[in-house]
């Protein structure tokens, strides 16, 4: 790797360079023709700026592979926002705090402090609904780790939206 020009080192850098809004735009396709061709005619000649566009192509890419490779990429049935305090008790009889993030009539997603093993059976509790799951996903989320859910047996009541 070749070392970066003077202008970028320490936190300034030279005008005209990305921001790191653009180039997460740029990777993901959401600007226009016209700015599009202004960020490329700025990657031939910054180093810096093109193994960030670099960096952040390799993370979109490796976004959409987990995308289409897991439960998140292929839902059976559409998922309503659903934020709250839930929790899950492991077959250990360990209960984890979680926070719901959405659910569905066969499934749901939530926040939590711990990561679980896709296949391990759970007891998630949300809101008045108690019932059997199995983990189909776990992924680092930051600090936290979003969990997916498949319920798998009978429920002690309907999950609804909050009012």
């Amino acid at each position: 790797m070749r070392p970066l020009p003077e202008s970028h080192h320490g936190t300034g850098s030279s005008p005209g360079c990305l921001a790191p809004l653009e180039i997460e735009d740029y990777a993901f396709e959401y600007v226009s023709e016209t700015v599009r061709e202004r960020i490329e005619e700025h990657l031939i000649s910054c180093p810096r700026c093109c193994r960030l566009v670099s960096d952040e192509l390799d993370l979109r890419d490796a976004f959409r592979l987990v995308l289409s490779e897991t439960e998140l990429g292929r839902r059976r049935e559409p998922r309503r926002s659903r934020r709250g305090g839930s929790s899950l008790t492991t077959a250990a009889g360990f209960r984890v705090p979680t926070v719901s993030l959405d659910v569905s009539t066969h499934g749901a997603a939530v926040l939590a402090g711990v990561p679980l093993a896709a296949g391990e059976a759970v007891l998630l509790t949300i809101g008045a609904f108690t019932g059997p799951a199995i983990v189909r996903y776990c992924m680092q989320a930051g600090v936290e780790y979003r969990l997916g859910f498949e319920f798998t047996g009978v429920r002690t009541a309907a999950i609804t939206a909050p009012p």
